[in-house]
């Protein structure tokens, strides 16, 4: 379970870019959520 949630942690991190990544790639076209 620790390893899940360590995991879980990680992939949220990597999404976290990968959304600003979009919101840089497209611009106006792509609304970033507000966290």
């Amino acid at each position: 379970l620790r390893n899940i949630t360590a995991n879980w942690g990680h992939a949220a991190h990597d999404w976290k870019v990968a959304m600003n990544q979009f919101a840089i790639l497209y611009g106006d076209r792509f609304t970033r959520p507000s966290w």
